[in-house]
């Protein structure tokens, strides 16, 4: 079943809040910065992140987008790193 305009401009309004987060560096215990884990952070399907197999774009196609624009290649680590990066000793 479709979604409505409304369920869609919700679904929306939580994938870029997951993507501030994430972006921010508040990373969930088992996932990086990665569509995977925005996907699940928002609660909708990652599929939606991509191209149908009709070459439509996926409802949230533009979001990924904006997400790998916003997190520059330079900046990416594995989540580990990140993570052992941000401990503080002792």
């Amino acid at each position: 079943m479709p979604l409505t305009t409304e369920q869609r401009r919700r679904n929306e309004a939580g994938i870029r809040a997951a993507m501030d987060r994430l972006l921010l560096g508040q990373l969930p215990a088992r996932g990086g910065c990665d569509l995977k884990t925005l996907a699940r952070e928002a609660g909708v399907a990652r599929t939606g992140f991509y191209a149908r197999t009709d070459q439509r774009p996926g409802p949230y196609q533009h979001l990924a987008e904006e997400f790998q624009r916003r997190w520059p290649i330079s900046a990416r680590r594995a989540p580990s790193q990140t993570r052992a990066n941000s401990r503080s000793p002792g």
